[in-house]
């Protein structure tokens, strides 16, 4: 499993949140990004998921995101997501995307962008470079979801799984899963 360690994503959201709010850029870059990392992991996004979200899906207390191969889905706001989304929304561009590409509001961030931008706060922190692409902040929401107790469907439904073996990874990594799966045996006790 390629999940970014606990203590790394912390690492990295405590820095961008440190971010000094120098000038204008500086500040729309720290309120993009802190909701942005946040959105990826609560609600288990893809980066395309993401950055191709239309700020019309953001409604009341609920986001429709648009599935990579599978339909639509609907979450809901976090008390978390919706303060990062006041502070974003209150210095963001006028723009039909929620995350709209820096001086080109008609035109989505890139997802090479997020890739950049995770990799330069990551390393400005001390996180190891082999955790710093995005795709592995989705993989932490599955391998939490998994070592809390959550159901293969549980999983699937958040992940946007097709089928459960998908999502079976996360419970086969999880130290809860191999916890119960030793308690089983029976020689030797």
């Amino acid at each position: 499993m390629k999940a970014i360690p606990k203590n790394d994503f912390k690492k990295l959201l405590d820095y961008i949140d440190r971010l000094p709010e120098t000038d204008r850029r500086a500040v729309w870059c720290k309120q993009r990004d802190a909701l942005l990392f946040r959105m990826l992991y609560y609600y288990g996004m893809r980066v395309s998921e993401a950055v191709e979200l239309p700020i019309d899906n953001i409604r009341g207390g609920s986001i429709l995101i648009r599935g990579k191969k599978h339909g639509n889905y609907q979450a809901y706001s976090t008390a978390c997501i919706a303060d990062r989304l006041d502070k974003w929304l209150a210095v963001r561009p006028d723009s039909p995307w929620l995350f709209p590409a820096r001086g080109t509001p008609e035109k989505h961030i890139s997802r090479q962008a997020v890739n950049s931008r995770m990799m330069e706060y990551g390393l400005a922190c001390g996180v190891d470079r082999k955790w710093l692409h995005p795709h592995s902040i989705r993989h932490r929401t599955g391998v939490e979801l998994a070592d809390s107790g959550c159901s293969i469907i549980e999983i699937m439904s958040v992940l946007r799984h097709k089928t459960p073996m998908q999502s079976i990874e996360y419970s086969r990594n999880s130290a809860e899963y191999t916890r119960e799966v030793q308690s089983k045996l029976k020689i030797g006790k």
